[in-house]
């Protein structure tokens, strides 16, 4: 994985020095999930053309269909015309640190903050100019010949991760369980019944309901 983020970002242009802190980071960061390929403009117009096809093909079909407006997170770094998708569950946040560390590295360094130990509870950017929330603006930002990608994961291990961390280990059986993973609290086979009717409401009524689905949805692999 460490490779993997270091020829995209040598690709992107970042220093050397700057590289080997990321990569530094990375070799502590235990994890199977891997970088995907980069992704170029011509690769997101066949986004946007498989996106009417499988909402077609699919019909009435009661399963969740791809290509759902969910949630867009970006991380941006205008200067190395970089940018990546978060995908909850999916090492959001490392590489919310890598971008903290590129967007700053010199006070990023002087102020002794770790990229592997970053958290958002103790942002080193507060004022969270990395981010975006569409498309757009993350292509408006970067510039021409931009170096986009994504992060995904084993869709089975994601759910887990997901499921152990919101369902178990916040999980406050002395206080009120109510709003706990929909209610089902540790319940597996009631929490994936409800996230499924849940995330077929957000298809068919736009809604906007986060904490949860987010760290579950869209699926990637």
């Amino acid at each position: 994985m460490a490779t993997d983020f270091d020829m995209l970002f040598e690709r992107a242009g970042v220093p050397l020095h700057e590289r080997e802190a990321v990569r530094g980071e990375l070799l502590k960061y235990s994890s199977d999930i891997a970088p995907s390929l980069t992704v170029d403009r011509n690769e997101l117009a066949q986004y946007q053309r498989d996106r009417s096809r499988f909402q077609l093909s699919l019909g009435n079909s009661t399963v969740l269909p791809p290509f759902i407006r969910f949630r867009e997170d970006f991380l941006v770094n205008p200067d190395y015309h970089l940018a990546t998708c978060q995908i909850e569950k999916v090492m959001t946040t490392v590489r919310e640190g890598i971008f903290r560390y590129l967007t700053d590295p010199r006070n990023f360094s002087i102020y002794n903050r770790t990229i592997s130990k970053e958290h958002w509870k103790n942002r080193f950017c507060s004022g969270m100019d990395y981010v975006r929330t569409n498309m757009t603006a993350v292509l408006n930002d970067i510039g021409e010949e931009p170096v986009l990608f994504a992060v995904v994961r084993e869709p089975i291990e994601r759910f887990l991760s997901g499921f152990l961390d919101k369902c178990i280990f916040e999980n406050d059986y002395d206080g009120d369980t109510s709003d706990i993973c929909y209610g089902c609290v540790d319940d597996i086979h009631c929490f994936v019944d409800e996230l499924y009717r849940r995330l077929q409401e957000r298809k068919k009524e736009n809604k906007r309901e986060y904490y949860h689905s987010r760290h579950f949805a869209p699926q990637t692999w």
